[in-house]
């Protein structure tokens, strides 16, 4: 008897422990077969679920969902509305949001920008602040880089940059720095890197594949001797390829305008003229969710082509780590033909570090 109830006793134990985990497990039915899990993110083309079995999300395509159910709340934003429910059913490119699929408001999937859990809006101020941001994104970048013998050297690095997005206008806002020093044995000092600089881009589609532009940019690098390097630039752009999937922020562009070039260095000397802007930007998305960037502008003096021009490169390599962090590797190439006098021509910098996605 005493064993029977021992029994009984661990079997009410364990159904008092597992009973919520399974009670709160959203389902999904994707061609006969039953999930159990949590929905983490719908987007026009498909539903991001975790399931109670493994690590990691999967990627189910809408056309393959029978049904699906949740049992937490969401906060669907698509346009300016926020809709508010579970999510009860999806149904040729529609979710239903609602406490069941009659009488649940009917949400085009093409319109949806955001699905967060009301759960996580209520436990994570970033998540909240997502929802009140939802057309902006960010990156913050820190590198830091120290090696000790016969030569010491540090070198720090920190970019944040700030995107808002909403068709059909991008905006971006990059403030950065780039520090470095250098000791000998006998104490003498010296500086490897002193660069600071800043940029404000702004988009405007015309066409799906077309866009006007203007940015302008703005820098100070003592070791290259240059007090400030102004370039304003506008003009217009192509993309020259885009990804099947509307979701993908995949693309390779090509732009082209003018910009006005001003360059002040040590000691009062300046120059400027006025030049016509050559470009291409790229991003592409690697397995395992890793992205690569880049771009490169070619300046050529309206004046004297061959002469006077400025090149101007980047490329970036970011793995996700866990969640929103990221391993981050970047290099920059800035090819002055008329640099200060005493200064090469060429200057190249790397850093690597983590980058935080806001």
């Amino acid at each position: 008897m005493i064993s029977r109830n021992r029994s009984a006793g661990v079997l009410c134990v364990l159904v008092a422990l597992f009973a919520p985990f399974f009670a709160q497990a959203d389902e999904i039915v994707v061609k006969g077969d039953r999930l159990r899990g949590t929905v983490v993110n719908v987007t026009t083309t498909a539903i991001e679920f975790e399931t109670l079995y493994g690590k990691g999300k999967i990627e189910i395509p809408l056309g393959d969902v029978e049904s699906v159910t949740t049992e937490g709340t969401y906060v669907v934003i698509h346009g300016e509305t926020e809709t508010r429910g579970r999510i009860v059913g999806v149904e040729e490119g529609v979710i239903l949001i609602g406490d069941s699929p009659d009488g649940a408001e009917r949400v085009e999937a093409e319109s949806v920008q955001l699905v967060l859990s009301e759960t996580a809006i209520d436990e994570s101020p970033l998540v909240a602040a997502k929802r009140k941001l939802r057309y902006w994104s960010g990156n913050l970048d820190l590198g830091f880089g120290l090696s000790q013998g016969t030569v010491d050297t540090r070198a720090a690095s920190l970019d944040a940059t700030a995107e808002r997005r909403k068709g059909p206008t991008r905006f971006l806002t990059n403030l950065g720095l780039f520090y470095g020093k250098q000791k000998d044995q006998e104490g003498q000092s010296l500086t490897t890197a002193d660069q600071y600089y800043g940029q404000a881009r702004y988009e405007y589609d015309l066409l799906e594949r077309l866009f006007a532009y203007g940015n302008g940019y703005a820098e100070y690098n003592g070791v290259q001797r240059l007090s400030v390097r102004g370039i304003p630039e506008a003009g217009m752009g192509y993309k020259l390829w885009l990804p099947d999937d509307k979701d993908s922020d995949d693309f390779l562009a090509a732009t082209a305008g003018g910009s006005w070039v001003y360059e002040r260095f040590f000691g009062g000397m300046d120059e400027d003229y006025f030049a016509v802007a050559f470009g291409l930007e790229a991003l592409f998305t690697l397995p395992y969710d890793a992205t690569i960037t880049g771009s490169v502008s070619y300046l050529p003096s309206v004046s004297d082509f061959a002469n006077d021009f400025l090149i101007r490169s980047k490329a970036e390599l970011a793995i996700p780590v866990w969640e929103q962090l990221s391993f981050n590797f970047a290099i920059a190439d800035d090819y002055d033909n008329t640099p200060a006098p005493g200064t090469t021509f060429n200057y190249l910098t790397t850093t690597v570090g983590l980058s935080l996605g806001l």
